[in-house]
């Protein structure tokens, strides 16, 4: 209770208990030496604006028990009326309301937290839209111009180095989104093996020297002699963090070059220095490339930043490394540095030189016999190009599981390219029924998912391999080679 000052007249047993205080040190203004300091001010101003006005009052604020510790209380207080209607002070009471606002800070966590994912997941998904737009309508327009009758030869050559970039680009977003996806929910998974370090690097030179050569950019790759030749981490994870780094020093280079750098930095890490001749980025960009809302809001007015970056990063982390930024500015182009923690492999060889690693060409496949199972004609025809080119003439084709199970058990193939989707019987299917039969040559799943976890259940199956569509040429290629290369060495030996 108080008196018509304000003044805290009376305080009951169980408040004094709840203080560890006495009646003594609470009257007056006493009470308030336990409300904690950020809510005092607040406390006084409501309360004396309430004591001269005559009127209720309702304060929630922090008060200090006698263990030190602070509660959060509600405290209500109303007027003291004569008989006469005359103001006599104040009577009210505390409740202790610590749960409730416990309960309101989760809450208000919880709706802050869903509201930054929309906003990145909206962010996300202007990126995302935007690329593959883009891709698309510059994929579409040239296979539009592919149908033109009044094509030179070379134009016709251009066009389609071009719808083949645009549709690896394609391939490219695809990918990223799917991977983004599983860093968000912590379901992407990273498998290490040894990895030739050398056929790395030359295969994403490879996949990126088309889009180099188009824009007349020199893609160069420089490393020291000292470099391992076996490192053992993520190759998959390792190819798309580079690739992605090197589009994006593409993609904003008009002339000179771009060059990757490689070199040892410390015992267990290796460095990749990206650097291009390009436009340079401005202090805005450089501090909106990483961040998934920024780089859309960037992407929407100053040209396409992309998902490369983002993901870039979050893949190098995963593997215990990183990506970033070193340097940037318009007109003088920009430098990134990706550092990878390698684990040490059961190779103890190094690179003999850069002069001698850098060379080589695909081995002939001529003798294979494959059969490739595919129920769409196209599919087909685009797996003959590519095997034709390289000496595989023997090829039998299947237009569904039940086909290819049937022409397996006739025919002797070195290797099978089984897809999974297709009418009568799937891939899946066709597989266990060989595998039941004891069929023990090479069957490779063709499917459009390239999730890891499609990989995994792949094998669990009793495929020997996976290959996600649209088939990387090069990477089909380099796998027979090896198959073939198996095969010859049973036989001699």
């Amino acid at each position: 209770m108080s008196g018509v000052d304000g003044m805290c007249s009376y305080v009951n047993r169980t408040w004094l208990n709840f203080r560890g205080s006495s009646l003594q040190k609470e009257k007056g203004v006493g009470w308030l030496d336990g409300v904690h300091p950020d809510d005092a001010q607040m406390v006084m101003d409501k309360y004396s604006a309430a004591v001269n006005a005559r009127a209720n009052f309702q304060l929630e604020y922090r008060m200090q028990k006698k263990d030190g510790t602070y509660v959060w209380v509600l405290n209500q207080g109303f007027p003291r009326l004569s008989e006469g209607g005359e103001f006599l002070g104040y009577v009210g009471c505390c409740l202790d309301i610590t749960e409730k606002k416990e309960a309101e800070a989760v809450l208000r966590s919880e709706k802050l937290q869903a509201e930054t994912a929309n906003k990145m997941k909206s962010g996300f998904l202007a990126v995302a839209t935007h690329e593959i737009r883009e891709a698309l309508g510059a994929l579409l327009g040239f296979s539009e111009m592919l149908s033109g009758g009044d094509l030179s030869r070379s134009e016709k050559e251009h066009y389609r180095q071009s719808v083949r970039r645009k549709g690896a680009q394609l391939s490219q977003i695809i990918n990223s989104i799917t991977d983004l996806s599983k860093i968000e929910t912590g379901e992407l998974e990273v498998k290490k093996a040894d990895v030739n370090l050398l056929d790395l690097l030359n295969e994403v030179i490879a996949t990126m020297s088309l889009q180099a050569l188009e824009k007349n950019v020199v893609l160069r790759l420089q490393f020291e002699h000292n470099l391992p030749r076996w490192i053992y981490t993520d190759g998959l994870r390792l190819k798309e963090i580079l690739i992605n780094v090197i589009d994006l020093a593409i993609k904003y280079t008009t002339k000179g070059e771009v060059v990757v750098e490689v070199s040892p930095e410390a015992q267990d890490l290796l460095s990749f220095v990206i650097t291009d001749t390009g436009r340079g980025m401005t202090v805005k960009e450089q501090k909106a490339i990483f961040n998934p809302f920024q780089s859309a809001e960037l992407e929407l007015s100053e040209g396409s930043v992309g998902l490369g970056l983002i993901l870039a990063r979050n893949l190098a982390q995963s593997l215990g490394g990183n990506v970033e930024l070193l340097f940037s500015e318009p007109g003088k182009g920009s430098k990134f540095k990706v550092t990878l923690v390698r684990s040490p492999s059961l190779h103890k060889d190094k690179m003999e030189s850069a002069g001698s690693s850098m060379g080589g060409a695909n081995l002939p496949l001529k003798g294979m016999k494959l059969l490739v199972v595919d129920d769409v004609k196209d599919n087909q025809d685009l797996v003959s190009r590519y095997l034709k080119k390289v000496g595989v003439h023997d090829l039998d084709f299947a237009e569904n599981g039940a086909e290819a199970v049937e022409k397996a058990r006739k025919q002797d193939y070195d290797c099978i390219l089984m897809d999974l989707q297709m009418p009568v019987m799937d891939g899946l299917e066709a597989t266990k029924t060989l595998r039941k039969d004891g069929y023990k040559k090479p069957i490779w799943a063709v499917t459009a998912y390239a999730l890891r976890e499609e990989r995994d259940k792949c094998l669990a199956e009793g495929f020997d391999d996976h290959f996600a569509k649209p088939i990387d040429r090069k990477t089909l290629i380099g796998h027979l080679e090896n198959l073939k290369k198996e095969k010859e060495s049973d036989a001699n030996v």
